[in-house]
């Protein structure tokens, strides 16, 4: 069964190749969106959730898979659902992993990226240390406060700025009905401590997505192996549970 799975905000396709490198019986395909990884960002007008949810879409045809699983971490999760709402004959189950966007636009969790953004515009990105909001993240979650300087020496950096501005002034999906009306197996996977992912953001998610089961996973910010395991064990569970894993 292929399954598309597509990274957040700033990673590439290795972040979400390596979470599930070791998950067997499906065919798990990712790709590295606009101004991401080595994918060319050649047009202002390439970035936004629908933009990278068509090219998906996209990758898709091309591969001719037909039906296919879909999740993503993060931003990734936000292409899953926007995907899922509109093209719903395409996907077959769904898999979100620490979503950070709900139906609003510049989200509360992901302020302190904008300001990052307006001091890399001004060449001052590593200044951002020293904004107080970095530093009550960093009082209370040290690693997630180090992932967000980890922004300054991505691949395309040129990008960086535009990518966070744009993606944050954007917003997966447009009301809660839409939620409602995705109607397949949906697995949410959230973590506590992870300021940049609200726990309460997936029981949202949960609350409006019918079929849908939320699990606690171990927070990547405290314990990264531990995070690891837990997600290839929920979403291992949740497949073979829905009958997805092809299983000679």
């Amino acid at each position: 069964m292929p399954f598309f799975f597509q990274h957040g905000l700033g990673a590439d396709c290795q972040q979400q190749q390596s979470l599930l490198k070791d998950l067997d019986h499906v065919q798990l395909i990712s790709m590295d969106c606009r101004g991401h990884g080595e994918t060319p960002l050649n047009y202002p007008n390439q970035v936004s959730f629908n933009q990278f949810a068509d090219e998906v879409i996209d990758l898709s045809d091309y591969l001719n898979t037909g039906q296919f699983i879909l999740g993503g971490i993060s931003m990734g999760a936000g292409i899953s659902l926007n995907i899922a709402i509109r093209y719903p004959e395409r996907v077959r189950a769904l898999i979100l992993v620490r979503p950070a966007w709900l139906n609003k636009v510049h989200p509360e969790n992901l302020q302190l990226l904008e300001l990052l953004a307006k001091l890399i515009n001004k060449q001052q990105g590593e200044t951002v240390v020293n904004l107080k909001e970095y530093k009550e993240l960093e009082s209370k979650e040290y690693n997630t406060a180090q992932a967000i300087l980890k922004l300054l020496a991505r691949k395309q950096p040129e990008h960086t700025a535009y990518l966070l501005e744009t993606m944050i002034a954007d917003k997966p999906f447009q009301n809660a009905e839409q939620l409602r009306n995705i109607n397949i197996p949906t697995l949410i996977l959230c973590s506590y401590n992870d300021f940049l992912h609200p726990y309460h953001y997936g029981l949202i998610l949960h609350e409006n997505i019918q079929h849908s089961i939320i699990k606690e996973v171990p927070s990547r910010y405290l314990n990264n192996d531990l995070h690891e395991k837990a997600v290839l064990q929920e979403v291992k569970f949740f497949l073979n549970q829905n009958q997805l894993l092809s299983i000679k």
